[in-house]
């Protein structure tokens, strides 16, 4: 078993049009609004890995081994806004521009990349939407 964290944030200063958005890999998994972006942004992710599957063996159609499958469990936390001043974290105990997503995963470990695949949802305290379901290779944070 191990923890892992992640903290991403920027600012975007200057003259420019450039803004941050929520996409998968830098943002909450769960969360898939296209149109929230902003010249500020924070995430926080937090992962609790462990072992899931020693061994997975195919017999057919061909044979296959695959080992050391690993689970993980985890929480995504962040926002993206433009004004601090305009910036409205909770209201009412429900979570406003602060966004949240959950879920689980197995992974395989290929090397250098991992192949993930995670069912995840987002939540505002309140509701809880319908799952979202993302596969990635990438490195693992």
């Amino acid at each position: 078993y191990s923890f892992a964290f992640r903290l991403f944030s920027g600012v975007v200063l200057g003259d420019t049009d450039k803004k941050f958005d929520m996409d998968y890999y830098n943002g909450i998994r769960g969360f898939d609004d296209a149109e929230l972006e902003g010249r500020k942004k924070v995430i926080f992710s937090s992962e609790l890995r462990f072992p899931f599957l020693d061994n997975l063996k195919f017999a057919f159609p061909l044979p296959l081994m695959l080992y050391n499958i690993r689970g993980s469990a985890f929480i995504d936390v962040g926002a993206i806004w433009e004004n601090n001043q305009d910036f409205v974290g909770m209201k009412d105990d429900i979570l406003k521009d602060i966004k949240m997503g959950f879920g689980f995963g197995p992974r395989l470990n290929l090397g250098y990349f991992v192949l993930k695949f995670d069912i995840a949802w987002n939540t505002d305290w309140i509701n809880v939407s319908k799952p979202s379901y993302y596969i990635s290779l990438s490195p693992d944070f």
